[in-house]
């Protein structure tokens, strides 16, 4: 008892040094909650400087909150003589432990920046993208940074491309693609994805990459309409893969932004979720940390595995192939109405194409899962091909299968995980598709570039495979 008497003696000596903390503390939460407002926080934590009502009503309360506790500790530290031994010795280890935790976070954050000042970590998707009240993302315009050991680049048009023209100058023949993370090119540089190779495989052909990670078909119809018709393309290749079925009917949040969907009434689609709804407060103030603190994310990083997003990158390390299909593919009735949708997003975006004077192509590109022996897997994604070759013969346009292209190449090297293409695959499928292109006169005659010789070697197997 005699040596906890002492201490809180102690204690109660340096009383004064404790209330000059608190009337610190009391003048910065004071001025922190007058600087906190709805019109500031925008500018730092919105990603087109306006907060839905929500946030608005959030930030408003934590002003309120900081002003109160920020006054209270003021006049507490200027209006307080004499204190307890007790309630000082408890207001003293509070002072200590947040001044430590402070002090740790200031010297581990140090420490990463000094462990890893040649080895930059990776940032992440959010940093290229921003919200859209149609889309749900996109890609933000002039954005460059280093993604999954690649620069990415992201030009005026808010594109992973080149700068380009628009309008189209004339005499220009134009290709657009769409698609997701497989045609952006996710763990490649931009001269490695397909559209570039298929770009250098067809001379006087410009192909434009409008590739977003993580984007459906339904995505991709609505960009069309909106921006990509602007683009005066010749011809429009759908890219579609696996997971497409599952992204067309979900309103999933990827990398904190949800996306608008599609429900069929009456055998036409019904467009849901639009406006879509900015991310909240909270996964702003997480992707801004995320951008600044290496320590911060250097601890997001060794818990990523956790993400669903990194969960679905690797679908087929350590399940087995009925895991895999119930993982990818929609299950029971949904399947179904997965695979309605998808064709009457493709018919409306076929037809969208064609109104602009334009071809439509959709080309499925296949995961490596696809090139394995028989499987439920795909026997599924055969009988999903099949309904949509059927929709594409229904509503003019035509369906490309991708694994030919594949199937008849040594598979070793063609992808960088299960789903994404190496630079390898990537080549592989652009001799193919310009050889496809060229035999059913989807392009210019003589449309053959430097490096596309090789694409004349296959016109008689792809013609054996037309729609």
């Amino acid at each position: 008892m005699s040596q906890a008497a002492a201490n809180l003696s102690l204690l109660a000596r340096h009383w004064t040094l404790v209330r000059g903390v608190w009337g610190a503390a009391g003048i910065v939460l004071t001025v922190t909650g007058l600087c906190l407002n709805p019109r500031m926080a925008a500018r730092f934590v919105s990603d087109d400087g306006v907060l839905e009502r929500g946030t608005v009503l959030t930030i408003l309360i934590c002003e309120a909150v900081l002003l109160s506790l920020g006054l209270l500790l003021a006049a507490a530290a200027l209006g307080c003589r004499r204190w307890t031994p007790r309630l000082a010795y408890w207001i003293k280890g509070l002072c200590v432990l947040a001044t430590s935790i402070v002090v740790l976070m200031l010297l581990g954050e140090v420490a990463a920046r000094l462990a890893l000042r040649n080895q930059p970590l990776q940032r992440h998707r959010h940093y290229f993208f921003h919200h859209d009240n149609q889309l749900g993302w996109r890609h933000r315009p002039g954005a460059e940074c280093l993604f999954k050991n690649q620069p990415v680049r992201i030009n005026a048009q808010g594109l992973r491309d080149d700068e380009f023209v628009v309008p189209k100058p004339p005499g220009t023949y134009r290709i657009l693609m769409l698609g997701d993370s497989q045609l952006f090119g996710d763990g490649i540089k931009a001269e490695e994805g397909l559209a570039k190779c298929l770009e250098r495989q067809l001379s006087n052909v410009q192909v434009i990459n409008a590739g977003v990670i993580g984007y459906g078909n339904d995505q991709e119809l609505l960009y069309f309409e909106r921006d990509g018709i602007q683009l005066g393309s010749d011809l429009t290749i759908i890219t579609l893969n696996p997971y497409d079925f599952r992204d067309n009917v979900s309103s999933s949040v990827r990398s904190g932004y949800r996306k608008p969907r599609f429900k069929v009434h009456q055998g036409k689609l019904t467009l849901q979720g639009v406006p879509v709804p900015a991310p909240g407060l909270l996964d702003r103030l997480c992707r801004r940390l995320s951008d600044t603190s290496l320590l911060y994310r250097l601890i997001q990083q060794r818990m990523e595995h956790r993400h669903p997003d990194t969960v679905i990158a690797s679908p087929a390390v350590g399940n087995s192939d009925d895991a895999v299909t119930q993982e990818i593919y929609p299950q029971g009735d949904a399947l179904d109405r997965a695979s309605e949708v998808t064709c009457l997003i493709l018919a409306r975006l076929a037809e969208s194409v064609r109104s602009s004077r334009s071809q439509a192509l959709v080309v499925f590109l296949p995961y490596e899962m696809n090139l394995r022996p028989p499987s439920p897997f795909c026997e599924t994604t055969d009988q999903m091909l099949a309904r949509l070759t059927a929709c594409g013969k229904t509503h003019g346009f035509p369906v490309l299968d991708m694994r030919d292209a594949l199937q008849a190449a040594p598979r070793d090297g063609l992808y960088t995980d299960t789903m994404h293409f190496s630079a390898a695959g990537n080549a592989r499928l652009a001799v193919y598709l310009a050889g496809y292109l060229r035999s059913h006169h989807l392009v210019p005659v003589g449309q053959l570039g430097s490096e596309g010789v090789a694409a004349s070697t296959v016109a008689a197997l792809q013609s054996s495979h037309a729609p």
